[in-house]
């Protein structure tokens, strides 16, 4: 593994195993220089950058059976407003009164698919965005990126699951410095029955870390020192010291200081646990942990199972013991029928692991990039020893009085050589010139074939190719061959990213044990408050559920961001953002976090749209309710104008009677007098 490193650095030690190359059989050194054409480094990155831009998302699901049962109640409460959706519009159209419950889905068919994807109660939303939380505290990116590394270089990675001042962390380990158990048969090493990890630290880091003292760092060190200076000395001491361990030595001084090596082993044990069961007088069944060993009167049962832990000791120095016992923090399910299984802080992959052997990239191209490199060093030895072209020329021939300076004078100057083709009998069919060629051109050609064979062979070993890398060698290339190329590529690398992704799923299955047995002190995750949408400090809220953590990918980021950015500038365009909400979520890095965003922002448009639609509804009614009071008004002012009407009318007609009446009887007075 270390020579693994070396390679993808560039820094193989490949001129010592091949100095049988670059001297002669007297013991010269040949004029060229070692020198590797060594390309691991940027194919590498390639698969890093690319795993590095691929996009994904946490889902985290509630399994036991608690979880599940509430999630049916929960679906069949909103199935039966699903129905009584239809009629709680009608009511709210007849009285304007909101009536339906925003938010749920049009049909059953939309609500099973709602419940399927969507749905997600008050605790695994809070471990969703604590997980989020954690791979921004922790900085997972740069531990995901450092294991696929490993991965890539080694054939391994590992990573160990802690808590660490009150709050989960993941940490990548070197695969140099981990161990496990070599029997293990899967690929994830799930079946792994004991892990370890060695570490250098220097003794003040040694001592705060296991708390050891002045005396226990001094006797450390003497034991260590008398037993390396006289071997003999190691049967008198009460236990076995060896001054190295599998060719690990327990102290080492690096840059003028003294570190001492420490090893913290796991290994898997089994203890029994006992319950008491008993039945009370209404028939139910009461459990509860014991150390009792039997029941006396026969009133309670006592039921005995072993359960799987995971013990740990760390040793120090080759002579010291600390924190032995059982494991700390053990990650357990909940759940009655897994209480018996533990997981260890360890999760580890190694791909292809069938026969107990890894092979890596890197591994499996060494001997060809060794190969390209000797091709190399003896094309520039040919380079080195090589001449210019030229002819053999028969001095014999030369006109008379010439000598040979005179003709390679006439022959750079006019490009002409001047023979006597009869002198001394010569025929004058004979070729005079012989051509000889002491130049580069086919050596360094052959080589250089050689070397690109080379290449297309780590080529087709490692999976990443030209086309992989961006080079396309011609415009005829472009669209089939380049397609054809990639695919190829992808084909060859896609096992290790899917094998990843269930890698991380497993550490993110860990964190989430994690956090609930760090949800004690909740006031750490603060800082998710925001984000949940809910202030859960004020809740009497345990995560007593058994959660499982997916790993989802998705589309690359910079595709992601390129779509989301669309969408926004859409909904800027149709109105339904403004343009400081707009800003707002085009400056946002995380586009789950962007989208999160940017649906709630949709949410209150929506709230702020109701609550004018139920205002201007408002006010219609209101405006219709002032227009029937008017209308009631006027029709009252109009009646009462019609009485008045009648009652001027009928008073002008008994006043227009009595006139006639007196008229009438003046006439017959007239007349009467008339008569007289």
């Amino acid at each position: 593994m270390q020579e693994s490193y070396q390679f993808f650095n560039n820094t193989q030690l490949s001129a010592d195993k091949f100095k049988y190359l670059q001297t002669s059989d007297t013991g010269e050194t040949y004029p060229a220089t070692w020198f590797s054409l060594n390309q691991l480094r940027s194919k590498i990155r390639v698969l890093v950058g690319e795993l590095m831009a691929r996009g994904y998302d946490f889902d985290v699901r509630a399994i036991n059976k608690e979880a599940k049962s509430r999630k049916i109640t929960k679906l069949e409460e909103m199935r039966v407003d699903v129905w009584l959706q239809d009629i709680a519009r009608q009511l709210e159209e007849a009285s304007g009164m909101p009536f339906a419950k925003p938010g749920l889905p049009e049909s059953e068919v939309e609500l099973d698919d709602y419940f399927k994807r969507d749905f997600r109660e008050l605790a695994e939303i809070i471990i969703y965005y604590a997980i989020r939380f954690l791979e921004k505290r922790n900085y997972w990116a740069i531990e995901r990126k450092a294991a696929f590394l490993d991965l890539l270089i080694t054939g391994r990675c590992f990573i160990k699951n802690d808590i660490v001042n009150g709050m989960p962390v993941a940490r990548r380990i070197d695969p140099r410095d981990c161990f496990f158990d070599r029997y293990a048969e899967d690929d994830l090493l799930r079946d792994s029955t004991y892990w370890g990890e060695r570490r250098y630290m220097s003794l003040p880091d040694a001592a705060e870390r296991y708390g050891l003292d002045k005396d226990e760092l001094s006797k450390m060190a003497t034991v260590y020192n008398d037993v390396t200076r006289n071997p003999g000395q190691r049967n008198q001491l009460s236990f076995s010291f060896v001054p190295s361990i599998g060719g690990w030595e327990w102290f080492k001084t690096e840059n003028n200081s003294q570190r001492v090596m420490v090893l913290e082993a796991y290994w898997q044990d089994t203890k029994e646990l006992k319950q008491k069961v008993w039945v009370d007088k209404f028939g139910n069944e009461h459990r509860k942990f014991t150390k009792t060993q039997n029941s006396k009167d026969g009133e309670f049962v006592i039921e005995r199972k072993r359960i799987k832990v995971w013990r740990t000791a760390t040793i120090i120095g080759g002579c010291m013991v600390k924190n032995w016992g059982i494991m700390p923090n053990q990650q357990k399910d909940t759940s009655t029928e897994l209480l018996h299984e533990a997981e260890p802080p360890f999760v580890g992959l190694i791909p292809d692991y069938v026969d107990g052997t890894s092979v890596s990239i890197v591994d499996q191209v060494k001997s060809l990039q060794n190969l390209k490199d000797i091709f190399a060093y003896l094309m520039q030895q040919v380079v080195s020893v090589a001449g210019v072209p030229g002819f053999i020329y028969d001095v014999a021939q030369a006109p008379q009085g010439w000598k040979p300076e005179d003709v390679v004078y006439y022959l750079k100057k006019t490009g002409i050589a001047f023979i006597n083709s009869k002198q001394n009998g010569t025929p004058a069919q004979f070729n005079q010139f012989q051509s000889i060629d002491l130049s580069l051109s086919q050596s360094v050609t052959k080589y250089l074939e050689l070397i690109n064979w080379c290449d297309n062979q780590i080529d087709l070993i490692s999976g990443i190719n030209e086309a992989r890398q961006g080079i396309v060698q011609g415009a005829s290339q472009a669209v089939g061959v380049t397609r054809s190329a990639l695919l190829q590529s992808n084909m060859v690398t896609a096992p290790l990213f899917g094998l990843f992704d269930l890698f991380c799923s497993r550490v993110w299955n860990q964190q989430a044990r994690l956090v609930k047995i760090t949800w004690a002190n909740k006031n750490k995750y603060a800082p998710i408050i925001g984000d949940v949408g809910v202030d859960f400090l004020k809740q009497d809220l345990d995560l007593v559920d058994d959660f499982a953590v997916f790993i989802e990918s998705k589309p690359e980021l910079l595709d992601n961001i390129a779509q989301f950015q669309q969408l926004v500038m859409a909904a800027l365009q149709s109105g339904s953002l403004d343009l400081l909400q707009a800003l707002t979520l085009l400056k946002e890095k995380d586009v789950v976090i962007g989208m999160e965003k940017l649906r709630r922002m949709m949410d209150e448009q929506q709230d702020k749209q109701m609550q004018q639609q139920q205002q201007m509804m408002m006010q219609q009614e209101a405006l219709r309710a002032e227009n029937q009071q008017r209308m009631l008004e006027a029709n009252q002012m109009s009646q009462q104008a019609s009485l008045q009407n009648q009652q001027s009318l009928q008073q002008m007609k008994g006043e227009q009677a009595i006139k006639e009446e007196l008229v009438r009887q003046r006439g017959e007075l007239l007349k009467e007098t008339v008569s007289e």
